[in-house]
């Protein structure tokens, strides 16, 4: 009757077999951890897509504005979707258009819309 005694003496080896598959697992949660702190260092890349926004102030409607000394209404304009030069051109603008905005000096509706039309 050795085979059984035999069998008996590897029983304690799934214990400490199960206690061997815990801790290689610990291990991995801590390089995940190791992981996600480099995902924080990494993540202004985020961020950079706020600098995109149509009111960053090298929009070509702001550059127009300057040019004829009425970047005061840029955000009248950005407020309206008029965020581009093109979108200025085929919107049909009149001054009727520019006073609804809030361009309420008619020498200023005046002089958008001759720039417009350039």
């Amino acid at each position: 009757g050795n085979t059984n005694s035999g069998d008996g003496a590897y029983l304690p080896l799934t214990p400490n077999g199960s206690f061997f598959e815990t801790s290689p697992t610990h291990q991995s949660t801590e390089l995940q951890q190791l992981h996600n702190n480099n995902d924080e260092h990494h993540s202004p890349t985020s961020v950079n897509k706020v600098s995109h926004t149509s009111k960053s102030h090298n929009n070509e409607v702001h550059q127009w504005l300057k040019s004829i000394n009425l970047e005061q209404y840029y955000e009248s304009f950005i407020s309206n979707e008029i965020d581009n030069l093109h979108a200025l051109k085929h919107k049909d603008i009149n001054s009727k258009v520019l006073q609804r905005i809030g361009i309420d000096i008619v020498e200023h509706r005046m002089q958008i819309l001759s720039s417009i039309t350039d």
